[in-house]
């Protein structure tokens, strides 16, 4: 995961240096920064609890049907929220800049 996480920093410094593929440079500062989240948790959820909690016992408590549901409702719904955002802030630094060159 750390791995991935850092070709996708590169892949966006990349694109940042070249002054070219902002939103691309966006998407992959978003996965840097998933995978790195996701790789932590990763390294650290067996000694969340450790002494208390079996990992084979905490995995035998499945989520119920109604908190996934939620769960991919709550990502159905913030993606798009996050992908609309990016491009009001990105359209409205491309007009400004255009404004200033104007000038």
């Amino acid at each position: 995961m750390f791995l991935l996480s850092l070709l996708c920093f590169f892949i966006a410094v990349t694109f940042v240096f070249l002054r070219r593929y902002y939103k691309w440079s966006f998407l992959f500062v978003i996965l840097q920064y998933f995978f790195a989240f996701f790789g932590y948790g990763i390294s650290h959820f067996p000694y969340v609890l450790y002494p208390y909690v079996k990992v084979n016992a905490g995995l035998a408590i499945m989520p119920s049907k109604a908190v996934l549901f939620l769960a991919v409702m709550a990502v159905s719904v913030l993606i798009p929220v996050a992908i609309i955002a990016a491009r009001i802030y990105l359209l409205r630094r491309r007009n400004e800049f255009k404004r200033a060159l104007n000038k």
